[in-house]
């Protein structure tokens, strides 16, 4: 592999080209040199909350449940609804 690609902003500039989810996984399960940043590409855009919910252990969450109270809460609702009490902490 040619040295440029190891650096990390060349990384992010080619993974910010692909749209598809799973090409951006292809590319962090086949060459080590990319894991890190397509691993970072693939968790920095969620389309909603429940696949970072669902990585969390099984005993702690149902699918159903954690679905039906998360539908219809975008990024701005949450923002201004809950970052109020995140920033007392």
């Amino acid at each position: 592999m040619h040295p440029a690609l190891l650096i990390q902003d060349i990384q992010y500039c080619i993974l910010d080209q692909i749209l598809s989810k799973k090409t951006i996984n292809a590319f962090a399960r086949s060459c080590k040199a990319f894991t890190e940043t397509a691993l970072d590409t693939q968790w920095r855009d969620l389309d909603s909350f429940t696949r970072l919910i669902e990585c969390m252990p099984h005993d702690l969450w149902n699918r159903d449940i954690i679905c039906s109270r998360l539908d219809g809460i975008d990024e701005h609702t949450f923002v201004s609804n809950q970052w109020s009490s995140y920033t007392r902490l």
